[in-house]
């Protein structure tokens, strides 16, 4: 496994893959709402607050 920094080239990915595991767990339970819209994640790749594993092929 590789662990990379997480900029901002990752952050369209990175959106996809929360929203497609947030409506994954929706599917399971009925009672959360529907995501309007994500929390903007320019702020981790701004501040180095997050990693991307490589293993996922996030490019």
């Amino acid at each position: 496994m590789e662990i990379k920094r997480f900029t901002e080239e990752y952050i369209d990915k990175a959106a996809q893959i929360a929203r497609d595991n947030y409506d994954e767990e929706r599917r399971a339970v009925a009672e959360l709402p529907e995501l309007a819209q994500l929390p903007d994640l320019a702020y981790f790749a701004k501040n180095g607050l997050g990693s991307e594993k490589g293993q996922n092929k996030i490019q």
